[in-house]
């Protein structure tokens, strides 16, 4: 029958020195409900429960069966205790249940019976899941004189460690609820029973047929054997705690081994001089408002050309089909790449404290610019708050608004003035209202601005002049709002009659034009989430001019090759590691035969795949002051996306493009990249009509590689068996918050990028505060970290 005495709290187990009225049941054959409630609840008020087991007719059986099975040896000497509990005078062989026979298999079911059953009712009191069946079953039996020394492995080893035989064993420790000590024979032994922090201890007395279970994560024991004691014990353990995994951390050079770096000639590129790129955000035609969708236009081969809306101009008037007809200059264009009229229109002036009457009085590309320079700015973490009074250069490509200069003002000349539109260059509208003090300055040079300001900016952050300058915001601003541009381009013979950039292709005749406002912040090496965060790197660039070429608009296949040569040169890269090229390509008759005959006449040579030539013109027409950002931002999407986009209107190649003997490949569908894992070089050109040409080279990783490689270095955290830990994972330490490793505790300053468990605390002690915050004793320190 159950012992119905009064039953004190395992807390006052530890003013116990002798034997106290016991909480003994007799075993009631069948393991029923009542039983198991009736053990847990005294489980819990006095952290132990004596079981009196029925006899064991073949107990001699049993234990010959036992010894027959297992082959005897001592753990660790620094983790004995936490197996055989204090001053232990026993040797231990583990046990495999599903070897067992019986009459030893029906012993185990008994103590694995009850344990499952009591385990599952304790974990719901004390909100844990246990394993099913008993963990680490073993037979223990007294030492017999010299056996220590001959069976003993010693103290750990550096070895050891290194293998995560700690990891292993303090993973035990957190994780065992019930020790089930099971006594087969015994002349008169004694379960000593410790709360954490006392030294005197409850003495249970244990006979043949006794099963004892006693809570091993509040209690530490000492069994104290008299004669041939022999038992068999196991215990109940928990699931392991999930640990929700927030991210890597490491130093800069630890993550880029993780997540890549660029390597010129075989080299790793020098941290001093990476510039990279943390964040976009842009506004394109088709509705594209962000990176992800960015891609999804080209990869869908997207065309987004219009008819031009009465918004921008009327039609009627403007634009005609036979221009050589027509009395008066006329477009003879009515197609363009164009953001939506609620693109062009809609404007939150409240949110970035500009009154109403003033904000309408703003060109839609300053409106539009704002925007996405507070939008990119964002995703790096900045608030409205935060970004005031930043050092933040921020450089803007701006070619012209194509808006009403006199706009209103006979309408509210107060307005018009104050509306800082007049002769008021972009950039520095755009830090004014977003309280930026660093540098800014508008780039001119028609339609290789986004790429020259890029180049510029690049350099301000390479040479560091200012080393508080952190971060930079690199801009462009187009929209296609006047008639007057439709009609002069359309003079010059520039613009396509069909609407559309027929890039490559051989009845390409002129190029579309287009609208877009993009925004990047760039970065210089400082932190090491960087690497994880970033999209890519801008590796090298170059500028040059042509001069006094042909003609003022025609393009010069000399000195494009000089440029695209020089920023090669100037980054140590080799053509052949160069996968892929952005190519101005606008879709000219001229045009595109001299750029291709320039790439052509770079990267020919000693190529083990072809180099794949693309432009996004013919998506989303000829962005002109955006094209060169439009293209960083695609060409950084290709890499991440692994897959380069197909072309539009490609059907038959420009029969004046000499492709002969040239590795060159024009995607007429989607294609993947072929690169190794370690990532990738791309480069793009962007070329102004003026005859300033500019060339960039861009690294970036695909988001698939990074994401494999970083699941690859999170499974590691779980590898116990033969192999060490290879990446530290940090939970706060209850105490002081400082990062420690989420199983040993050590703390761990600075993110360290790997971490061998090397700290094993006294038994029953917690692991919830970090070794500095800790004070209690440990077992085992190790040197290893």
């Amino acid at each position: 029958m159950f012992d119905r005495t009064a039953r004190p709290c395992a807390s006052a187990l530890g003013a116990m020195s002798k034997p106290a009225e016991l909480a003994e049941v007799l075993w009631p054959g069948d393991i029923s409900t009542d039983f198991a409630d009736e053990v847990v609840s005294i489980l819990l008020q006095r952290g132990y429960c004596k079981v009196r087991a029925p006899v064991l007719e073949q107990r001699s059986m049993v234990v010959d069966m036992a010894r027959r099975k297992a082959s005897f040896a001592l753990p660790h000497m620094e983790l004995e205790e936490g197996f055989l509990g204090r001053r232990s005078r026993s040797k231990v062989a583990f046990l495999a249940e599903s070897e067992s026979e019986e009459p030893l298999k029906g012993c185990i079911d008994t103590m694995s019976n009850l344990a499952d059953a009591v385990g599952l009712r304790m974990g719901r009191e004390l909100g844990f899941e246990a394993l099913p069946r008993l963990q680490q079953l073993l037979l223990r039996e007294p030492l017999a004189r010299g056996e220590r020394s001959s069976l003993s492995p010693g103290p750990l080893s550096d070895e050891e460690v290194e293998r995560g035989l700690v990891e292993q064993y303090v993973s035990f420790l957190r994780t065992r609820r019930l020790c089930v000590l099971y006594v087969l024979e015994a002349q008169k032994g004694c379960l000593e029973l410790y709360p954490q922090g006392a030294k005197t201890a409850l003495k249970v007395p244990v006979s043949a047929g006794t099963l004892v279970l006693f809570r091993s994560d509040e209690l530490s024991y000492a069994y104290v054997q008299s004669g041939h004691d022999v038992a068999l014990q196991g215990w109940v353990v928990s699931t392991q705690d999930q640990v929700a995994l927030e991210g890597i951390d490491g130093d800069y050079e630890g993550l880029q081994d993780l997540y890549g770096v660029p390597r010129v000639q075989g080299q790793l590129m020098p941290i001093a001089d990476q510039v990279n790129i943390m964040s976009a955000a842009c506004k394109l035609p088709a509705c594209v408002d962000s990176l992800d969708q960015n891609y999804i236009m080209y990869s869908a081969q997207t065309d987004t050309f219009i008819e031009i809306p009465l918004l921008r101009w009327d039609v009627n008037l403007y634009y005609t089909d036979n221009p050589e007809a027509s009395p008066v200059p006329k477009s003879y264009t009515k197609h363009a790449g164009l953001l939506s009229d609620n693109d062009i229109l809609g404007f939150d002036n409240d949110f970035f404290g500009i009154p109403e009457k003033h904000a309408s009085s703003y060109p839609p590309c300053i409106r539009l610019g704002l925007e996405k320079c507070f939008e990119s700015l964002q995703h790096r973490g900045y608030t409205k708050q935060s970004i005031r009074g930043q050092n933040l250069p921020l450089y803007v490509a701006d070619i012209g608004h194509e808006f009403d200069p006199f706009f209103r003002y006979l309408e509210d000349p107060d307005t018009w003035a104050n509306g800082r539109q007049l002769n008021l260059p972009s950039a520095g509208l755009i830090a004014y209202h977003l309280d930026l003090r660093g540098p800014a300055q508008c780039v001119d040079t028609a339609c290789s601005s986004s790429l020259v300001s890029s180049n510029l900016l690049f350099n301000y952050l390479r040479k560091r002049p200012d080393p508080s300058v952190k971060e930079a915001i690199s801009a462009s601003l187009m929209t296609c709002l006047a008639h007057t541009t439709f009609i002069g381009l359309s003079g010059a013979g520039m613009l396509g009659r069909t609407g559309r950039c027929k890039s490559f292709d051989n009845s390409a005749n002129g190029y579309a034009r287009g609208e877009a406002i993009t925004s990047m912040v760039w970065k210089v090496p400082d932190e090491a989430k960087d690497v994880e965060e970033r999209l890519g790197l801008f590796v090298t660039g170059f500028v040059n001019q042509d001069g006094r070429s042909a003609s003022l608009t025609a393009p010069n296949g000399p000195s494009q090759q000089l440029c695209v040569r020089s920023s090669l040169r100037l980054g140590g890269l080799l053509p052949q590691e160069v996968v892929c090229t952005e190519n101005h390509g606008t879709g000219t008759a001229l045009g595109d035969p001299i750029e291709v005959g320039s790439v052509r006449a770079v990267f020919w040579r000693n190529r083990d795949a072809p180099i794949i030539v693309t432009t996004g013109k013919s998506h989303q027409g000829h962005s002109e002051a955006s094209a060169g950002n439009c293209g960083i931002m695609k060409i950084v999407n290709t890499i991440r996306h692994w897959t380069a986009p197909a072309q539009c209107h490609l059907q038959n190649l420009n029969a004046h493009i000499d492709d002969a003997g040239f590795p060159g490949l024009f995607p007429v569908e989607c294609c993947n990249l072929s690169a190794d894992e370690r990532g990738i070089i791309s480069g793009l050109n962007s070329f102004g009509f003026g005859g300033t040409n500019s060339r960039g080279e861009i690294w970036a990783m695909s988001r698939s590689v990074m994401r494999r490689n970083s699941d690859k270095a999170l499974a590691s955290v779980r590898k116990w068996e033969g192999q060490a830990q290879e990446i530290a994972v940090t939970v706060p330490c209850n105490s002081c918050g400082e990062p420690m490793h989420y199983l040993d505790g050590r703390a761990l300053q600075g993110g360290a990028g790997t971490h061998h468990c090397t700290d094993i605390r006294e038994d029953v002690a917690s692991y919830e505060t970090c070794s500095n915050c800790y004070t209690g004793a440990y077992h085992y320190r190790g040197t290893l970290a």
